[in-house]
């Protein structure tokens, strides 16, 4: 998460921009950033300055009516101004890249009248706001970085509030007080100082506490032999000065750049690490404290790439133990292994009978006895024709058959005599009638009974 800092610097760089580039046209807002508003802003020309504090950063758009000299003012009238208050969330920053190879996770652009270039604010977590004439936030305290005097009275006006009962660790993070410190920070200050994360806040800040109000106005930050509060200004002051933006939230600390050589106990393998009771991953060494959180978890580093064996002959073993060629095994069917002589083979059943697995093809009912006998497991090659050594299967006898366990008899119905007609007394088709139908049945089936209890009708 960006903090004082990345913060400070992202504003160093947007006025650095400013003050070279001039901005015209509508501020384009994303699509998918729902959550935060529209920038109306309808002026010609404009120019763009910003300023932090704290975790947040204000830009100011100014509007400029000259175009062809930028160094002079329309002093006659008021220039139109606009404030936008950022907070940068988890991953927020801003970027001047060309109108081309503007980032996809661009939700606020400012495009410059020449060079088609545009300044983004870029946040692919989408955790970010904006507020348009927005101010400094009420309920934040005094930046560390550029209001270390008014910090430093107004943590120890209120050491004895019960905000400073909780674990240090903890209260480092509350902005009301502590505006700019961030996970790394509260980690490295801890360490350089030798303090337990989870001892009380108030038995820390206690011990700086003077009967004198004048005194602690007068209080210098020196870097050899500086207490707590002055390395909360200190710690920030030294990220500031490195070359780079601080901790970009793209990279981590996974690349070996200046930031990553600057930390010394954050995501450090040699360190320990707890969470918080509010769920931050604090990163100490020697012991977590008195206030430590009842069910402590640790956290492991997250890397990238995998594991690799340092043994070269390792890794070849394992892998040929691991390929073996052998073709997939289908639902259903039953494998078996080429028995010992010791070692009797178990029965199979008609299934796995019927179609038995090997390393290779499959064997029959005539082979399964001859492995039975010989313990000789058949090999088959992919091309081999294994139809060859399947055995005909027998005919399937009728139900019908089965039962009766004689062959079908061909039973010719009995046929009524014709009649003749009344009229002219030639014989004519006989007349089929339900009763005559029901005996035609009944003769039928009883021929069938005869000849199965072989008894003549």
């Amino acid at each position: 998460m960006p903090e004082g800092p990345e913060l400070h610097l992202a504003s160093r760089f947007v006025t650095d921009i400013g003050r070279k580039y001039i901005f015209n046209g509508k501020v384009e807002k994303s699509a998918v950033s729902t959550k935060n508003p529209d920038v109306d802003w309808d002026a010609r020309s404009y120019v763009i300055s910003a300023q932090s504090r704290g975790k947040e950063v204000k830009l100011t758009l100014t509007e400029w009516e000259n175009r062809d000299d930028k160094s002079k003012l329309n002093v006659e009238t008021k220039p139109k101004c606009m404030d936008i208050l950022f907070r940068f969330g988890m991953s927020g920053k801003f970027t001047f890249t060309k109108c081309d190879e503007k980032p996809k996770h661009a939700h606020l652009n400012f495009f410059t009248a020449k060079d088609n270039m545009v300044l983004s604010f870029v946040d692919y977590r989408r955790f970010g706001r904006w507020e348009v004439d927005g101010n400094w936030s009420t309920g934040r305290g005094p930046c560390v970085i550029q209001e270390y005097t008014e910090f430093r009275n107004h943590v120890l006006k209120n050491v004895h509030s019960s905000v400073f009962k909780k674990p240090i660790c903890e209260v480092m993070l509350n902005q009301a007080y502590f505006n700019g410190i961030g996970n790394y920070l509260r980690a490295e200050i801890l360490y350089r100082l030798g303090i337990p994360p989870f001892v009380s806040a108030e038995s820390v800040l206690e011990k700086l506490v003077t009967d004198n109000p004048d005194e602690e106005k007068k209080v210098k930050v020196k870097s050899e032999g500086a207490d707590f509060l002055q390395l909360c200004n200190l710690v920030p002051l030294e990220v500031v000065n490195l070359d780079g933006t601080g901790y970009d939230p793209d990279t981590g600390t996974g690349d070996l750049t200046d930031f990553t050589m600057w930390l010394r106990c954050y995501y450090n393998t040699d360190m320990k690490n707890m969470v918080d009771h509010n769920g931050r991953t604090i990163w100490f060494c020697g012991e977590a404290g008195p206030l430590k959180p009842k069910d402590s978890k640790s956290r492991g580093i997250k890397t990238k790439t995998k594991k690799v064996k340092a043994a070269k002959d390792e890794t070849d073993a394992v892998f040929e133990d691991a390929v073996v060629s052998r073709p997939k095994k289908k639902r259903g069917r039953a494998t078996i292994k080429s028995p010992s002589s010791d070692v009797k083979p178990k029965t199979t059943t008609r299934k796995s009978r019927k179609a038995v697995g090997s390393v290779k093809g499959r064997l029959t009912r005539g082979k399964l006895n001859e492995v039975k006998e010989n313990g000789n497991l058949p090999q088959f090659s992919q091309k081999q024709n294994r139809s060859k050594l399947k055995e005909p299967r027998t005919p399937k006898v009728a139900r019908s058959n089965r039962q009766l366990k004689t062959p079908q008899v061909k039973l010719t119905p009995r046929v009524p005599a014709k009649r003749l007609s009344k009229s002219t007394g030639t014989p004519g088709s006989p007349r089929v009638t339900r009763r005559s139908a029901r005996v035609k049945s009944q003769q039928v089936y009883g021929q069938i009974i005869c000849v199965k209890q072989k008894v003549s009708p």
